[in-house]
């Protein structure tokens, strides 16, 4: 007795459908399914349509705006639902705005005032001003002269000379050269500014009773002080009197006398100068050296020291110091 196989036993025949399961070696069912895909296959007006359809959607546009905003200021956005149709082309242009027309009328107007200035003759400003310098320029020219203008110019040269300062052409005197003016306490010529610098050595060689300064910018000038007239010595040289100034060949100078004779000058020029006013000396250091002396009448006089021939030195002051080489009296 044969047995009967269960139905879902039975081997399938050739009319029957293949089974679904997997086919050996094909992998998973999604992995067979992407196999099978066949890719889709568009008509001519695939992509225009494509591209009609994008444009008619809500378009983003940035506006141009100000460079400089602040940074917490979202930049604005645009709606731009016209946007396809241009894209398109095939549509009628854009209408102008009211907005649109009134700017590119305004537009318009500034550009036709800027030609208008650009054109215009600047001669007219400049002829008026040339005018109007020209009549000014007439009127002054037409201004009688003042009196100021009429009066000669003052042919007075300015003292410039600097308070307590010896001209380097100041003559000598009998009563002293420029601020120097002999019998004035050393103190006195300082505080009128004259620069004066004590001989240290012939103030404490002579205890005070004789001693020499000089005058810082005049260094050819020799001055000797002495006590005031009763006293014996002094302790502060301020208080020394000025009692003759001088001037010497080892002293390079151009300084000249009131009378016009410098150092160098001949001893008969000093005869013939002052003549018959002159007493002589025999000088005590140099051998047929003269010293001649001529007194001014006021306790002053003026002194030349020769070697015989010329003059090598000249002093002026008190008549009792001036013939003196080294001594007060």
């Amino acid at each position: 007795m044969s047995r009967r196989r269960p139905a879902h036993a039975r081997p399938a025949t050739s009319d029957e459908p293949a089974a679904t399961g997997p086919r050996p070696g094909t992998g998973s069912p999604l992995a067979q399914a992407l196999r099978d895909l066949t890719p889709p296959r568009h008509g001519r007006s695939f992509w225009n349509d494509l591209d009609g359809r994008l444009a008619d959607e809500p378009q983003l546009r940035l506006a141009p705006r100000s460079a400089i905003r602040p940074i917490t200021q979202p930049p604005p956005v645009v709606d731009d639902r016209n946007l396809a149709e241009g894209l398109k082309g095939d549509g009628p242009p854009p209408r102008r705005t009211p907005v649109r027309t009134v700017v590119a009328g305004v537009a318009a107007v500034l550009v036709a005032l800027l030609v208008v200035a650009a054109v215009q003759d600047p001669d007219d400003e400049t002829t008026t001003g040339t005018r109007d310098t020209t009549d000014a320029t007439d009127a002054a020219d037409s201004t009688p002269a003042t009196s100021e203008a009429e009066a000669p110019p003052d042919e007075t040269t300015p003292d410039t000379t600097a308070p307590g300062t010896v001209d380097p052409d100041a003559p000598l005197t009998p009563g002293g050269v420029g601020p120097l003016t002999i019998g004035s306490k050393l103190g006195e010529l300082a505080l009128a500014g004259v620069p004066l610098q004590v001989d240290d050595a012939t103030f404490t060689g002579s205890g005070g009773t004789c001693y020499d300064a000089r005058v810082a910018g005049s260094l050819d000038l020799v001055l000797r002080f002495r006590p005031p007239e009763g006293e014996y010595r002094v302790d502060d040289p301020n208080e020394g009197v000025l009692i003759s100034i001088a001037i010497q060949s080892g002293l390079p100078t151009q300084r000249q006398t009131d009378t016009g004779l410098a150092l160098g000058a001949p001893q008969d020029q000093v005869l013939a100068t002052y003549g018959a006013n002159l007493d002589e000396w025999s000088h005590p250091f140099v051998a047929g050296g003269r010293i001649f002396r001529a007194e001014a009448g006021d306790g002053t006089g003026i002194a030349f020291f020769t070697d015989g021939l010329v003059v090598n030195r000249i002093a002026v002051g008190a008549t009792d110091a001036v013939r003196f080489i080294n001594q007060c009296r």
